[in-house]
């Protein structure tokens, strides 16, 4: 890489971490992004471009830096106007005046008893979100303006990309309507008649906050990198609020040199305990990041984020992690693996049909609404409202988003798993001996690719696998021993 070039990937690199510090410091809805990156830095966006097609075909991972650096450049003027429009905008939960920010309704309508007050709420959102619809329309051109300029090729890199749904889909169908029609049975739905609020509120599983509480989510969930001994452990920290019943959500950030930050509120239903494991899991991809030079902290292949997600949240499916971390007894770790299953096959189901839905929104397709609808209905039972689909569309390039990389981690986790469990046994998770390997492994996959690392380590289809882990942590789940 020329000199000239180094210093612009340098600058892309301070782009990227400025955007990513201005998201952190936005942590309460009330928080006003701060005026970062400025405009000098983003008006430097075209440029990045043409140094990300001028690599594209010789040094993919500079390529990527300033892909990410253009990228950014793009969709943080709309998106910061959004997010603000967002955090400024609320809903009445109760007759006393009570309201909650419109990024906790999610939370508020899981955590809701009552079906007629679940519904109010929904109704409510989708009033206050289709105010916003200008502003989530400006972030959405910026995003097929990303993709248009950058092409296909440069976009998939990014992480969008539908590859792996069919395969997810037909893995998850058999395990989903069994563990499905056990908690629709519990909440006392009718499958046939499920809304989009009885939807979330049959994903509240609110006995894994009963059994482990909110206060220990982070210590159960990462601890585990430190036992492993990660270098990359210490350099993840987490500024996550109490969890509360109109929690926002968490999301994990690169920050500065290969350091990583986990932030925001989750919510108090057990959904957001595996909010918490799988954005530690990012966390630990992104502090394990490795630069474009030795001296420069890099950006990590959005697939490998996607990895670490299904790594931490599957933890939960591990019945020695929830006996030895948890502390359960077999009858809670029943109830916490069944819950804990339930909701990682229901997430993954969604990141595909947000994956498939994320390449009809940068194809331009017609009816967008209409197929946004179709898509999660087909994998959920259930769909929001159409005019909940530009709001989702908002996403694709987002930390929240980039549904393509989450198929691809979601289905390397049952082979990390299983590598793991060869060299470490099953309690991997505590042997101290198990980071340097973890960090190996790592390294292997930035150098070969996501894709050519699972094959080499294993031959088997990974839809095969990925039913297998799901079959196996069902065994497990079921298996009430001491």
């Amino acid at each position: 890489m020329t000199p000239s070039r180094e210093a612009r990937a340098h600058e892309a690199l301070a782009l990227l971490s400025a955007v990513s510090e201005a998201y952190v410091h936005a942590v309460t809805p009330t928080d006003e992004m701060p005026v970062s990156p400025s405009v000098a830095a983003l008006s430097k966006g075209e440029g990045y471009r043409t140094d990300a097609l001028a690599l594209g075909d010789t040094d993919g991972g500079t390529a990527r830096v300033f892909a990410e650096a253009y990228t950014a450049a793009v969709m943080y003027p709309p998106s910061a106007a959004y997010q603000r429009a967002r955090a400024d905008t609320r809903v009445l939960l109760r007759k006393d005046a009570t309201t909650v920010p419109l990024d906790g309704l999610g939370s508020a309508v899981m955590t809701e008893a009552g079906t007629a007050r679940r519904d109010a709420l929904v109704a409510a959102g989708e009033t206050a979100a289709n105010k916003l619809r200008p502003q989530a329309m400006g972030v959405v051109d910026a995003a097929r303006t990303v993709r248009d300029t950058l092409g296909e090729a440069m976009t998939l890199a990014l992480g969008t990309g539908d590859a792996g749904t069919d395969t997810v889909f037909a893995a998850s169908d058999e395990v989903f309507r069994e563990l499905d029609a056990r908690m629709l049975r519990v909440h006392g739905f009718d499958r046939t008649k499920l809304s989009w609020a009885d939807r979330l509120r049959s994903l509240s599983t609110m006995a894994l906050t009963t059994l482990i509480p909110p206060a220990t989510w982070v210590s159960v969930a990462g601890r585990w990198m430190e036992r492993t001994d990660l270098p990359a452990a210490r350099r993840i920290r987490s500024v996550l609020e109490p969890a509360s019943g109109h929690g926002t959500g968490v999301m994990a950030f690169s920050s500065g040199s290969n350091g990583a930050v986990v932030w925001g509120r989750p919510t108090t239903a057990g959904v957001g305990l595996l909010d918490v494991a799988g954005a530690l899991g990012e966390a630990l991809m992104y502090a394990t990041a490795r630069g474009v030079t030795p001296s420069m902290g890099g950006v990590t292949d959005p697939t490998m984020v996607g990895l670490g997600r299904s790594l931490g949240r599957r933890l939960l499916l591990n019945r020695h992690f929830v006996r030895r971390e948890a502390g359960l007894d077999p009858s809670e770790r029943e109830r916490a693996m069944l819950e804990a299953m339930y909701v990682d096959v229901a997430m993954t189901r969604m990141d595909a049909a947000l994956a498939r839905f994320g390449v009809m929104v940068l194809g331009r397709s017609e009816d967008l609404s209409g197929r946004y609808v179709e898509a999660v209905a087909k994998a959920m039972g259930a769909a929001p409202s159409p005019g909940e689909a530009v709001h989702t569309a908002t996403r694709v390039f987002g930390p929240d988003g980039r549904w393509g990389a989450r198929i691809a981690g979601a289905l390397t986790e049952p082979v990390m798993e299983q590598w793991l469990k060869d060299r470490y046994d099953e309690d991997w998770f505590r042997n101290p001996r198990t980071g340097a390997g973890i960090s190996a492994a790592f390294a292997d996959m930035r150098a070969l690719g996501m894709a050519a690392w699972r094959e080499g380590v294993s031959g088997v289809d990974a839809g095969i696998l990925l039913a297998r882990r799901w079959a196996d942590a069902l065994h497990d789940a079921q298996r009430v021993k001491a």
